[in-house]
Parts: C-alpha cells; structure tokens; sequence
C-alpha cells in the first residue's frame, strides 16, 4: 500500500526538483509584460527598464548603447521573457501528474467510475486554469524575494491549500476504501495475502509509471534551472557591459547536484 500513497504524492516530489538543482534568489523585484521588463530594488524603485526586448532605459532616458551591448540587452529580456512559459509548463505538468496519481490508484481500490476523487480533480483543475490565466502572455507579472506576486501565488498558502485539498480527499475516502478492502477479503475467502500481494503488484506498476513520467518532468525543470542560471550569468555580462547598471545585482542562481542527480550520474 506505500507504493500507492507515493504515486499519489509524487506532485511534492516533481515540484522538489527545482528546489533541489537550483537556488535562485531575486533581490528587489522585476515586472514582466509583453513589451517590457522593469527593474526594481528591494524598496521597489525603478532601477531600469528594458523595451520590446531593445531599448535599455534608465531614469526616462534610453541608452546610447553600442552593438555589443545591444546584443547583451536584447538577450537579456528575451531570456526572461522565455522562461515565463518554462515555469508554467513545469507546475501544470506536475498537476496533471499528480491527479492522474490519485485517480489510477482509486480506480483500483475502488473501480472505474468512482467519485472518491472529485473533488481533488476539481481543485487540480481550477489551479491549473489559475496558472493558465497567471501566465498568459498577455498578463503581467511581478516577481520578487517573495516568489510571484498576487495573493501569494505558488506560495505558502498555494502548497497548503493543495495539502488540504489532498488531505481532504483521502479522509473522505477511508470509508468507500474500507469497504472495498472488506469486500476483496470476502470474495477471497479472508486471504488477505493474496489481497496485499494484488495491491502491491498494481502499486509497483503504478509508481513506475508515475515515475517514468516524472523523470520527464524532471528533464523540464533542470532545464529551467539552467534558463535561471543562464538569466543571471546575461545579467553579469550586461553589468559589464553597461556601466550605468553595474552596481545593479538582482539576480543570484547557484545550480548544485542533488543525491537523486548524483544517483543518476
């Protein structure tokens, strides 16, 4: 039976693997929109701005900048803009992940068509259609030391209103679950062996299938990891190259291997 309580909580696992490969901080904040990226401090003035993925403004002046540097700064912006999409398909794969856990293992303990799970699907989907809306490309977006501004989103209070939904599901679900085991005990004679040995089968064949699909997921957050890395080594070249923002450093991204990397070396 922990073979199906670990498919269901492989979301906690996927969403680690960033954490664990990267250590990204942001000291002040940025705001992202389709046409520009802002730059700010950690008292939130404007420290720079950068246009249409071009144009280098500071203090409502543009920058007189020369071909090198221009490569840097639209590099820069265009980088920034790029990981937007990265981060979305990263945390709505591992939603999808994550329900399609629950509902494999309900579907064996309680068979197909079972309502056990409703109410998490819901929760999952109404999620994903919040990260869908939060990162349209028509949105804009602030980050900061805090994460993603607006109303702590994929914050604390994300993380625990999922653990409540999946706490939920599984208290309502102890009495059809009961059931069912009292149920496969009478129809196999009180053979509880052959029950736990079916169970077990089904669990290892769900975990590995959980697994596998994780490990793909895995892939697209090392990337993202190495987009994050790659924005604060562009921000290092771009201090060097304009001395106006030199003494600017918003970005900090250290990239370490994890026991699970090192596993896999």
């Amino acid at each position: 039976m922990k073979t199906l309580i670990a498919a269901a909580l492989l979301l906690s696992t996927t969403s680690a693997y960033a954490h664990n490969s990267c250590n990204a901080e942001v000291e002040g904040g940025l705001k992202i929109q389709q046409d520009s990226i802002q730059f700010f401090d950690q008292k939130e003035a404007l420290l720079y701005e950068i246009k249409n993925d071009k144009s280098l403004w500071i203090d409502g002046s543009a920058v007189q900048l020369s071909p090198a540097q221009q490569a840097v700064v639209t590099e820069y912006s265009a980088r920034i803009h790029t990981v937007v999409p990265e981060v979305k398909m990263v945390v709505i794969e591992g939603l999808n992940l994550a329900s399609d856990g629950f509902n494999m293992a309900f579907n064996e303990l309680l068979g197909e068509g079972n309502t056990a799970a409703d109410d998490l699907n819901e929760k999952l989907a109404t999620i994903r259609a919040e990260v869908d809306a939060k990162f349209a490309s028509d949105q804009v977006i602030y980050v900061n030391h805090n994460g993603i501004e607006g109303d702590n989103f994929l914050g604390k209070e994300f993380e625990q209103e999922l653990q409540a939904a999946v706490e939920d599901t599984v208290q309502k679900a102890i009495g059809s679950i009961l059931v069912a085991v009292g149920k496969e005990m009478i129809f196999s004679g009180g053979d509880s062996q052959a029950f736990e040995k079916r169970m077990e089968s089904f669990g290892a064949k769900v975990e590995q299938e959980m697994e596998s699909r994780a490990e793909l997921i895995e892939a697209k957050a090392d990337q993202l990891c190495q987009s994050f890395a790659q924005i604060d080594n562009l921000e290092e070249a771009l201090k060097e190259q304009v001395q106006a923002v030199s003494r600017f450093d918003l970005f900090s991204v250290t990239v370490k291997q994890d026991s699970h990397h090192d596993d896999q070396a």
